[in-house]
């Protein structure tokens, strides 16, 4: 009788535990994540004349001619920040509160691939641009990263 109690005791555990953190299934999250970052993407493009829609940067009051006036540079990373903080923005304010304790536990692996997806439209929209100034987009897009999810290199210490 007491191995029954700890057998039930168990299973009631384990059902409560599922219902206050149930599992993240990754194969319907990650389409989800895709679908927001490429709407997030679409809404960034409105405001960036580089790849030829710029419906919000006519004349010299758009977004980009603000990044432009330090430097042209400066413009690239500035750009690659913006897109990645909205589409993180995007991405983060409707998950639920295990999706995102999902996603910070795999945040490397959340980092690559949003730096992939946002690199392949990049350069399908911009194939004559040159690897520098694709570098310093990507320099700008890690720093946004780095700031919203707290990615940073390992520090081993000699003990």
């Amino acid at each position: 009788m007491e191995n029954f109690d700890f057998k039930t005791k168990n299973k009631i555990l384990q059902n409560l535990k599922q219902d206050i953190f149930p599992e993240v299934n990754p194969f319907k999250f990650l389409p989800r994540l895709f679908f927001i970052h490429a709407a997030a993407t679409a809404f960034v493009m409105a405001f960036c004349p580089q790849f030829g829609l710029g419906l919000f940067s006519q004349g010299h009051y758009g977004l980009t001619s603000l990044f432009m006036q330090v430097s042209h540079e400066f413009c690239q990373m500035a750009c690659g920040a913006f897109l990645t903080l909205v589409s993180f923005s995007a991405i983060w304010f409707p998950l639920k509160v295990t999706e995102k304790e999902w996603l910070m536990s795999h945040k490397y692996i959340f980092a690559g691939i949003l730096l992939s997806i946002t690199s392949g439209f990049f350069w399908m929209q911009a194939p004559d641009i040159h690897l520098a100034e694709f570098a310093l987009w990507i320099v700008g897009s890690l720093a946004a990263l780095a700031s919203a999810t707290g990615l940073r290199s390992s520090h081993y210490s000699a003990s």
